[in-house]
């Protein structure tokens, strides 16, 4: 849950990282235009203090316009197309260009805002965008433009452009035929232009813009006034996400479908299925994060709500984790990442699916006598050989290597908590045996061996004679879990920790100076070292060039060899991402709510870093 909020977080922020001056109640006006019946609303608003961020953007951009990769492409498209057809595609390609060069993409961006709404027959959708004086008219006529072309290129048989007023605004529409309940729209109403996929979504913002709605908007509504009541005032972003609203509209819209369906049964019983399985997934309530920085850090927090009659929902106990109450604890020092989390119960979630089927769906006893059948027929059945011993912590860990190979510079383990170690080594034994015949049977067979790791016994190297020098896997159980490394040595290093014989990663002086450093239970916890991600990219990307000289230059072939070409002349740009430092998080849950703290570090400009 917190990996999904930070990555929303991250991105609206990385979009919005304008140096520009605004008092702090400046930032947010735009959310008095979100009626308060959207299930999703994410806000973002420029901070001055962001200006170093824009300054790195700026250097990545630059090096990708120095790469020439749109011409390539141009020219890629341009020679894999018929003779006859590219006059059509050169005359596309000039106007396309001419269309988005008509964007003032340069201009400062004061807000922007993103909803939606579930209403049937298909959701509304909706962008905000506050602009500096003077500048959204201009925009607002180059994005009008583009419809103008699309209603030419299609046809009046097809599509129709009209302009109109709203509250104030100028509306330019293009609507399709035989389909009005779908609106391409683009509007202006004073600094603020608005693009949308609705029917009348805009016109209720631009009437709360306006002060002449009929109904207060989201701002005003007790249950967002309550999710952000435990949160810090935002400075970046904002994000508010409404499960009852998302749930509620999805059924409304299979009702209308119900409705639409006619006389066909078939039709309606899965819709009522449909419908059923929705109101299992209508366990939460409400989701609010606020983005801020700090220096050279961006800090998100986030609040997860249960809905009050979460129990009745099957899948109630499924997203209950049990807290992990010492994050450290085989995380050595060393570890230059790692990730800990309580996820969801695998054994309640087959459980509740069974059930649901069992009860809920036309036939479901005879559908799970067909199960059980299958189960037998192929000697798997994975409550007994999965669920009953498999548990739902998992922890992984990255650290230096012990050796470095051309394929990697680190090692990992992964931790999957078991219910029942002597059970586990039965299932994970009897599994390995059936994959080694397997292997043997298409005469490619694995190469097992024991090995010797302090405090445990069992645990086994396993490897194929084609990977041999690069990957050989050893796995085993032990202290509780299953575990999985690249190395014995890897392993050992965390099994250590756990006895106290190493210091853990609580002691690392980055961790605790970069990270969400617990200091208690939690559902999650993670540490990333960012600084290196620039650099593999671009060793990705640098390996494409190569690829594509081995590639035939001939005519079915030259495409592809082409857009690997391109892909390699990207590396350069990957290099420029170099200002990431890490990033972290932790999340606890108290029965009710999860509570999430994450945050991006960056690398300070050359200058502050001398400072």
């Amino acid at each position: 849950m917190n990996r999904m909020i930070g990555r929303i977080g991250l991105l609206a922020t990385l979009a919005l990282s304008w140096p520009a001056a605004a008092a702090e109640t400046e930032r947010f006006t735009l959310g008095k235009a979100v009626p308060a019946d959207v299930y999703i609303y994410a806000h973002g608003a420029h901070n001055p203090e962001l200006a170093f961020l824009e300054k790195y953007q700026a250097e990545v951009w630059a090096e990708f316009h120095k790469t020439g990769v749109v011409k390539d492409v141009h020219d890629l498209i341009a020679t894999s197309l018929p003779v006859e057809k590219r006059e059509g595609f050169e005359t596309f390609w000039k106007k396309a260009a001419e269309l988005i060069n008509g964007v003032d993409w340069g201009a400062r961006v004061e807000e922007m805002v993103y909803a939606s709404r579930m209403v049937p027959p298909m959701p509304e959708y909706l962008l905000l965008i506050k602009y500096e004086d003077g500048k959204a008219e201009k925009n607002a006529e180059a994005f009008s433009a583009v419809l103008k072309e699309i209603a030419s290129a299609v046809g009046e048989e097809k599509v129709t452009y009209a302009t109109s007023e709203s509250h104030g605004g100028r509306v330019a529409a293009l609507s399709f035929k035989g389909a009005e309940f779908i609106n391409l729209r683009v509007a202006r109403r004073e600094s603020v232009v608005a693009i949308a996929l609705d029917r009348t979504l805009l016109e209720e913002s631009f009437a709360l813009l306006a002060g002449e709605a009929d109904k207060p908007g989201l701002m005003g509504s007790p249950r967002f006034t309550q999710a952000f009541a435990k949160l810090p005032a935002p400075e970046d972003t904002r994000v508010f996400m409404d499960f009852r609203a998302l749930f509620g509209g999805v059924r409304k819209m299979l009702d209308f479908a119900s409705g639409h369906a006619g006389e066909d049964p078939n039709a309606k019983q899965a819709i009522g299925v449909l419908g059923k399985a929705i109101d299992e997934l209508n366990l939460f309530d409400t989701m609010a994060s606020v983005g801020t920085t700090d220096g050279f850090r961006q800090v998100t927090e986030s609040v997860v709500t249960l809905a009050d009659d979460a129990e009745k929902s099957r899948l109630f106990k499924v997203f209950k984790p049990d807290n992990i109450e010492k994050f450290d604890r085989f995380i050595p020092k060393e570890a230059t990442g790692y990730s800990v989390a309580s996820g969801f119960d695998l054994s309640a979630l087959y459980a509740a699916v069974l059930d649901f089927i069992g009860k809920e769906v036309p036939d479901g006893q005879g559908l799970l006598e067909e199960w059980e059948r299958a189960q037998d027929s192929i000697g798997f059945h994975p409550q007994q050989d999965l669920f009953a011993w498999l548990g739902g912590q998992m922890i992984s860990v990255s650290l230096p290597a012990v050796a470095s190979t051309p394929f990697g510079t680190g090692d990992s383990v992964l931790f999957i908590k078991v219910r029942d170690d002597k059970l586990a080594r039965e299932k994970v034994k009897a599994g390995m045996d059936k994959l080694s015949a397997f292997m043997n049977s298409i005469k490619q067979p694995l190469a097992s061996q024991p090995a010797a790791i302090e405090g445990t016994e069992d645990f086994r190297s396993v490897t194929h004679p084609l990977v041999a020098m690069f990957l050989r896997p050893v796995y085993g159980v032990a202290e509780g879990y299953l575990i999985i490394g690249t190395s014995s040595e890897a392993i050992a290093a965390c099994l250590a920790t756990s006895r106290g014989e190493r210091p853990s990663v609580a002691r690392n002086e980055r961790v605790q100076r970069e990270g969400v450093v617990p200091a208690g239970p939690v559902a999650s916890a993670s540490f990333q070292d960012l600084s290196g991600v620039g650099k593999s990219v671009a060793q990705v990307l640098g390996m494409m060039s190569m690829f594509s000289a081995m590639i035939p230059d001939e005519p079915d072939s030259r495409p592809v060899k082409g857009l690997i070409g391109i892909l390699g002349k990207l590396a350069p740009v990957a290099m420029k991402i170099d200002f990431l430092q890490s990033t972290s998080s932790a999340t606890t849950f108290d029965g009710r709510a999860w509570r999430s703290r994450s945050v991006i570090n960056y690398r300070p400009p050359p200058a502050e870093a001398a400072q």
